[in-house]
């Protein structure tokens, strides 16, 4: 038998919690299917939310290129212990459903990811019913989203991020306005030729702008350097950009 602390035992846990608190029980329910009409696949989310409270904000996690619901436990059971309702979908992209580059589904994989979030949000109730004992507790006008990579870009879709054709003009714009704040963690930057000749080959769909973003026109604040604003400025390697907004 190990003689390891337990993970939530350990001296980085115990200065983290005496820095945000120590979190709430969480209780997590995977699959839970939701409708997707016309989908290549089902659409199933994992929801995983604190034991106690009221009032829970909302925070829907889109994963990067392959994982599916159950991946990135240990950021989301910390969102969710700090008083999160967290959702995760598995996006066609998972490993899980097969669907490689030569898929004719592949193609339309990044508009696919942002309807999974909307769909997510159109039938919150359905979230709410799967978790016993969740159901009024949430405030569904407190909507985060977070993104990792190719989540990251999903992520800045529904933020207002604009898609750039050949000739660098916007196309349509995805925003939703039901989301007030947005999380970016490794995300794509400005794309066009900073990015490696395979992803220019195979996701040219990343190459974005935040230009009259309507999340950050909300929220006041200047979008980022880096994901646009006519300047070839290289996103900076891993980080994370946090948009607020009213």
């Amino acid at each position: 038998m190990s003689s390891a602390p337990a993970t939530t035992d350990t001296p980085i846990v115990q200065a983290l919690d005496g820095v945000v608190g120590a979190g709430d029980r969480v209780v997590s329910v995977a699959p839970v299917a939701l409708d997707a009409p016309g989908r290549a696949v089902p659409l199933e989310v994992r929801v995983s939310a604190p034991a106690t409270g009221e009032n829970l904000p909302v925070l829907l996690f889109s994963h990067g290129n392959g994982w599916p619901l159950d991946g990135y436990a240990p950021l989301t059971a910390f969102w969710a212990a700090q008083g999160f309702v967290v959702v995760q979908p598995t996006h066609l992209d998972s490993r899980r459903n097969g669907i490689g580059l030569d898929n004719p589904v592949f193609g339309q994989i990044w508009t696919e990811r942002r309807d999974d979030l909307q769909r997510i949000l159109d039938q919150f109730a359905a979230v709410e019913a799967a978790v016993p004992g969740l159901a009024g507790r949430v405030d569904r006008d407190q909507v985060v989203v977070a993104g990792h990579s190719w989540g990251a870009q999903t992520v800045q879709m529904l933020l207002g991020a604009r898609i750039l054709d050949a000739s660098g003009h916007p196309g349509e714009d995805y925003a939703d306005r039901r989301v007030r704040a947005g999380i970016l963690l490794a995300a794509t930057g400005i794309g066009g030729e900073e990015l490696h000749p395979f992803a220019r080959q195979h996701f040219p769909f990343i190459v974005s702008s935040f230009v009259d973003a309507p999340a950050f026109r909300r929220g006041g604040i200047e979008a980022p350097a880096w994901a646009g604003q006519g300047r070839p400025v290289r996103a900076p390697g891993g980080s994370g950009v946090v948009s607020g907004g009213g």
